[in-house]
């Protein structure tokens, strides 16, 4: 018997591992568009609450209702903060419950983020595990209080601020001044560096900067920020206002002259960067 009992709660042990992978797997597929294997796994007598459904449905009239609702931008979403655990095993049965939250990618200039809770019932059959019951819900009602669901818009509101924090923490530009202080700077509030000796000075729009380094290697470390105009100014092309003959105007109001020897050269740097 103890036996029995062992080999048992180590089959129960492996059916709740399975469930658990296939559930995630099912999540993940679902997104990607493969629903073909998401249909597989469901049982043909498998009902289905979903959050957009009001009533339990069954598996032909979930399938046709994911159909009629399908478009490409579904492929674009990304699950995250995935915790799926099984509550219960025993054989044939398992339980899984947990949560995901389904983000739209960034690169599809669409800010969403949706919490999805999740049940489901598996179970085995002949050709493997099957789901049998499925629940998917999303805490998108109207909290009291609230006239309209103000509280969603907050949250996506922060996760497209996390989002532009990001990508803007990616683009930053360290500068380390004379006193060994490191400064971080975005590439556009740079508008032009001027040399002095073995020094630069990085003007920016709220601060000027003084490195102890020369302009030179400045402009070649700072590639597609600042164009070396003459031997001792460069300038970020994103501030240039105006060209009126050799002059640079830069929207600070600063005037460049620059040596009519590099006024072509200087001209196509500058089309160039602000091209690209």
């Amino acid at each position: 018997m103890a036996k029995a009992r062992e080999a048992l709660r180590a089959k129960n042990e492996r059916l709740a591992k399975e469930a658990v992978a296939l559930t995630t797997t099912f999540v993940r597929r679902y997104w990607q568009g493969r629903r073909d294997w998401c249909y597989s796994v469901l049982a043909h007598e498998a009902s289905v609450i979903w959050h957009e459904l009001k009533l339990p449905s069954s598996r032909k009239e979930y399938i046709e209702f994911v159909e009629l609702d399908d478009d490409d931008e579904q492929s674009a979403v990304m699950c995250s903060n995935e915790e799926f655990k099984c509550i219960l095993s025993e054989w044939p049965i398992a339980i899984v419950t947990g949560q995901y939250l389904a983000s739209t990618d960034p690169a599809t200039k669409q800010i969403s983020a949706q919490l999805h809770r999740m049940t489901f019932v598996w179970r085995v059959f002949e050709d493997g595990l099957k789901i049998v019951h499925y629940h998917d819900s999303s805490p998108m009602a109207r909290r009291e209080g609230e006239r309209f669901n103000t509280w969603l818009g907050r949250e996506n509101y922060a996760y497209m601020r996390a989002i532009l924090n990001r990508e803007r923490r990616s683009r930053l530009v360290s500068l380390r001044d004379t006193s060994g202080n490191v400064h971080w700077v975005m590439p556009e509030d740079i508008v032009y560096a001027t040399a002095h000796r073995q020094y630069t000075d990085i003007h920016c729009l709220d601060q000027r900067i003084t490195l102890r380094k020369g302009i030179g290697d400045i402009v070649e470390a700072r590639k597609g920020i600042l164009v070396r105009v003459h031997r001792s100014f460069a300038v970020n092309p994103a501030h240039l206002k105006s060209m009126e003959g050799n002059i640079l105007h830069l929207d600070d109001g600063t005037d460049v002259e620059v040596p009519r020897k590099r006024l072509s050269q200087v001209r196509k740097e500058l089309m160039r960067e602000r091209l690209e």
